[in-house]
């Protein structure tokens, strides 16, 4: 935090519709004078952008990879990243869904020129586990919970790394071998940054999702798999 009367120098970044909104994807200004919270940069960011102010009270916070409040104190360099929401909305594809997954639609979604690296993962049936043969899959999941934690772990994907995008969609319903249960698309100016938000992604998928998965074998027989306690929140 900056000594009274200092100004700080902080670094904003835009994501999804404020990106637009603003025509910006990444600015530098200085507060201070007292005040060298969020609060006093979303004050600023609002006289410059009067356009997005509707959408002012409907977004998340974070400084550098971090979830904060409005009152969160800033130090020189912080980088505030301004998140709108991430859930819902006209257009937007669900994330739970008992639809046939479509990569391309998610491509789609999230075109981006911006956007040097692309990283697709898509997770099918297999055929076998654990020494028994596999001839389909029923996935359940508790569908506004699990809306709301992958929704989560996009937006900490945006936070974590340097990514432009990250969307996720799972299936649940009875699938055969080969159908596709899970993708993930992240998009990112370079390569690394955008493996890593999808190595991140579906990694806390399996551990913070409310999704469960019933195995059929050729023998007739079927189970649920056994898991591990669901986690809150990402990992540190």
């Amino acid at each position: 935090m900056a000594d009274e009367g200092e100004r700080v120098r902080v670094r904003v970044k835009f994501f999804g519709i404020l990106k637009a909104d603003t025509k910006e994807g990444t600015i530098e200004l200085e507060v201070g004078e007292g005040d060298e919270t969020v609060s006093a940069v979303l004050r600023e960011i609002e006289a410059r952008f009067p356009q997005i102010k509707p959408r002012m009270n409907t977004l998340a916070y974070a400084v550098n990879h971090e979830f904060v409040d409005a009152d969160h104190a800033l130090s020189e360099d912080d980088e505030i990243a301004l998140l709108p929401p991430v859930s819902g909305g006209s257009g937007e594809l669900k994330r739970i869904t008992e639809a046939s997954l479509n990569i391309e639609d998610l491509i789609a979604e999230t075109e981006d020129h911006a956007s040097g690296a692309l990283i697709l993962f898509s997770g099918v049936v297999r055929n076998h586990n654990d020494g028994q043969e596999v001839d389909g899959m029923t996935y359940e999941a508790d569908g506004p919970l699990a809306e709301k934690v992958l929704a989560e772990i996009e937006s900490e994907a945006l936070t974590k790394y340097s990514v432009h995008h990250c969307r996720i969609q799972h299936r649940v319903g009875a699938l055969e071998l080969g159908e596709t249960s899970v993708i993930i698309v992240v998009r990112s100016p370079h390569r690394d940054e955008a493996y890593k938000a999808s190595r991140y992604a579906i990694e806390e998928l399996k551990r913070r999702a409310p999704i469960w998965k019933q195995e059929h074998y050729v023998g007739g027989e079927s189970r649920y798999l056994e898991g591990t306690p669901l986690q809150k929140g990402s990992r540190t």
